[in-house]
């Protein structure tokens, strides 16, 4: 017997875009001149990442690993900085935007991608507040290359060897912070979805099988014991 088709699992968001986020960051800012400086990628320094994944299947998993990004690995940006834009929180929209890219280099002082941003003259005072009291976050996002999204292991170490910056938000609540608990709650999610997945594939079989011996069909052992187990004993 076939059973009927069950409602797929809850769509994955898309995975092009990775988000890493740190605290208390240094920006370096003048304020005569609305420059904006920051390390936003240190080099070959391990963080833990616990995330959902889709599995071969496409079902979500919780994938748990060690992550790192390679000496040269945010390179592409230096060649147009301007589009790696600075914003308040994540939203990109004027009149978000708080700056844009003006050059991207390595760390004279360590290991990591240094960005500089010319701030927006029209919004100076209130950039510079935000960097310097409540918004010290940092999340930056960026679209993966080598290695490609989806390829990532449990208890691996995932070298970034090259990715895309798209942008840096300043942040007052940084989303890294908070990865693990965030992580949890979509573990509780599938979980709750899968319970309710196999209790409608239970309660369809349980119907089809109903529908089996009321045509008068024998069932098996195995059939009658799982009625009987189900709630629905054999009269």
């Amino acid at each position: 017997m076939t059973l009927p088709v069950l409602p797929a699992l809850p769509a994955l968001p898309d995975l092009a875009d990775i988000t890493r986020s740190v605290s208390d960051v240094e920006y370096d800012i003048n304020r005569a001149t609305g420059i904006v400086e920051a390390l936003i990628v240190p080099y070959n320094r391990e963080i833990p990442i616990i995330e959902v994944l889709p599995d071969a299947a496409g079902q979500p998993r919780i994938v748990e690993y060690r992550e790192q990004f390679a000496p040269g690995s945010v390179d592409r940006a230096k060649a147009a900085p301007n589009r790696v834009g600075l914003t308040f929180t994540h939203e990109t929209s004027m009149p978000n935007r708080m700056g844009y890219g003006v050059a991207l280099r390595d760390s004279t002082t360590e290991a990591g991608a240094v960005m500089t941003w010319q701030l927006y003259r029209d919004t100076l005072d209130r950039s510079v507040e935000l960097l310097t009291t409540s918004h010290t976050g940092m999340s930056v996002t960026a679209q993966c290359i080598r290695p490609q999204r989806g390829t990532e292991r449990s208890g691996a170490l995932v070298t970034r060897q090259a990715v895309h910056l798209t942008s840096v938000a300043a942040v007052d609540d940084p989303a890294y912070v908070d990865a693990r608990v965030l992580a949890i709650r979509d573990r509780q999610a599938i979980l709750e979805a899968e319970q309710e997945r196999t209790e409608q594939q239970a309660n369809r079989y349980v119907d089809s099988l109903l529908l089996l011996r009321s045509y008068g069909r024998e069932l098996t052992p195995a059939q009658d014991a799982y009625l009987a187990e189900h709630g629905h004993p054999i009269t």
